[in-house]
Parts: C-alpha cells; structure tokens; sequence
C-alpha cells in the first residue's frame, strides 16, 4: 500500500483536474485503489455513465474524506457519477451531494499444476500459495514493479506465476485462474467496476 500511495501522490500538482482528483483520492488515508472514467462525450458511455461526467472508484478509505477529496478538486460543471453519494458541506456551508463508486470484489481462484524437484519440503504448499497471494496483491518484496492488480484489470495466469519467481521446490507447468474452484481459464475478465482478490484458501496445488 505505501508502494501505491508514493506512486499516487506523484500527481497531487498535476494542473488536469481529472488527474487532480484521482490523486487526491488516491492520498486520502486507507485508500489502496483507485479509478477515474471520464466520459467527454454528449451521451451516456458503454459503461453507463452519463455525458460530460465522471465516475471516481475507491477501494478503502473513509466516506467523508473522499467525498471531501472530491469536492476539492472538482470544477464546477464537472457531472458525477457512482454508486454511492456523501453529502460534502463546504466553507460557506453549502451542501454538495458528492456522488463517486466502490469497486466490487471478485475473488479469484487459482489452480498452479506443478511438479515437485529434489528440494521440495513440507513447507512447500504454504510457502507457494502465499508467494502467488502476495504478489496478486502487489505485497511481494520484489515485485518486478508490478503494485498488485488494480481495478477492472483482468488476471491472467501467465502473469500471476512470476509470483514464484525464485521457489526452487517446484517445476510449474500451468497457472490457471477462474472465479470459482477448480479454476479453468488462462484469463479471467475483470469489469471495468470490479477487482480483483486473492486469498491462500482459493490457492490450489495440483503436482503431477
């Protein structure tokens, strides 16, 4: 999450205003993802959000303060659109009904089929399952510069695996993902109003 938040916090002076808010958003305590849709078009977009709009994803965080982030950032004019809306007071005590959305998780499954080597010990399984979490999630300590997938980003098993990248007690021949156990797809498609999760549990080991 400090990887995320450093990243984010790069644009804080950005002069865009959508990349003003994303920012801010982005900064605001205990957010860890976050996505901006701007739809600069005269009608509503494929993914339904209304003309000359835009529509603010956040994952974690408290209401009011990305309501506040929002609002701060945000010209006037600017249409909003979300799932969820926080009434923003302002300094002349106006109320501002800030709409804006939170992703919807998915849980992923993952199915690594491998073959055990020499070196493998007990302590294997665990080791791999959370070695694939940790890096899904963007936690490993060395992640080639990946941050964990990010909202509506599909998964894709060819990726995920690099999450082994280093474990000498396996020979993996196939990673698997899905949205339910056994996972069966290369790929699994990710809405543009969903994210991705992982948990040691959805983690399976097939060894052959």
């Amino acid at each position: 999450e400090l990887r995320i938040r450093r990243d984010a916090s790069v644009g804080l002076g950005a002069t865009s205003m959508v990349e003003s808010i994303r920012s801010n958003v982005a900064n605001v305590e205990g957010v860890n993802r976050t996505r901006l849709y701007e739809n600069i078009d005269t009608a509503p977009d494929a993914n339904g959000i209304p003309a000359h709009s835009l529509e603010i994803f956040a994952r974690g965080g408290q209401d009011t303060d990305i309501a506040e982030a929002i609002a701060l950032k945000r010209s006037a004019g600017c249409g909003l659109h979300g799932t969820s809306t926080t009434a923003w007071t302002d300094s002349n005590g106006f109320v501002h009904n800030i709409k804006y959305s939170r992703p919807v998780d998915v849980p992923i499954f993952i199915q690594v089929t491998a073959v055990k080597t020499p070196v493998w010990d007990i302590n294997a399984n665990d080791r791999i399952k959370q070695a694939i979490v940790d890096y899904a999630n963007g936690d490993a300590v060395s992640c080639g510069g990946f941050l964990g997938y990010d909202i509506s980003e599909d998964v894709y098993g060819s990726q995920v695996v690099f999450g082994l990248a280093g474990e000498a007690a396996v020979l993996v021949q196939q990673v698997l993902v899905g949205t339910a156990s056994p996972a069966a797809s290369q790929t699994q498609a990710i809405a543009y109003n969903e994210i991705s999760t992982f948990d040691i549990a959805n983690v399976e080991i097939v060894y052959v």
